[in-house]
C-alpha cells in the first residue's frame, strides 16, 4: 500500500499481510508513518519491482473525449 499526501507525494510504503483465516478476529490494519489523504493498494512488491519510491508524485490519468 502507498500513501500519498494532499499534493500526491508517496509518504509511505508497506507491505500488506493477508489475514490467515476469515474469521480472524483482528485483522490487520495499516496506517501510514506520515500524515496521508490517500491510499493506494497494489499487489504485494509492486511498488519495488517498477521503482517507485518515496517522494513519488501521482499524476493524472489521461481524460477521455
Amino acid at each position: 500500500i502507498g500513501f500519498f499526501d494532499s499534493s500526491g507525494t508517496l509518504v509511505d510504503i508497506q507491505e500488506m499481510e493477508p489475514p490467515k483465516s476469515l474469521m480472524e478476529i483482528q485483522i490487520p490494519t495499516y496506517q501510514s508513518k506520515r500524515p496521508a489523504r490517500f491510499a493506494l493498494e497494489m499487489n504485494k512488491h509492486w511498488f519495488a519491482q517498477r521503482k517507485v519510491k518515496l517522494g513519488a508524485k501521482l499524476s493524472p490519468l489521461p481524460t477521455r473525449h
